[in-house]
């Protein structure tokens, strides 16, 4: 559920029949081929909202099973690279304050 107090439920409709701000391609790499999907960026007054939609996520089972994934952004504009690093051009995490 969404709880912004600044954006009540019908505003956040509204958002998102918008046009993004800005969108990226997901894509897996050589290990996770099958991962893919879109995520949105919509600007707002007090900062961004991203949706993300990814589809392909590996499963894992067993006694130690984790299901639980995140994913970051970077600051470059291609995930592209070497097969030694198959993401070299990503950039770095971006992290516009410099914080730990």
């Amino acid at each position: 559920m969404f709880s912004d107090p600044q954006i009540n439920s019908g505003q956040l409709i509204n958002i998102l029949r918008q046009t993004p701000t800005a969108q990226a391609t997901i894509t897996g790499s050589a290990s996770y081929p099958n991962i893919h999907g879109t995520v949105y960026f919509y600007q707002l007054m007090g900062g961004v909202l991203v949706i993300a939609e990814v589809q392909g996520l590996p499963y894992s089972s067993g006694t130690c099973q984790s299901n639980v994934f995140g994913f970051h952004i970077h600051d470059g504009n291609s995930c592209t690279g070497t097969a030694a690093d198959p993401f070299a051009n990503a950039g770095g995490h971006f992290n516009p304050s410099g914080c730990n």
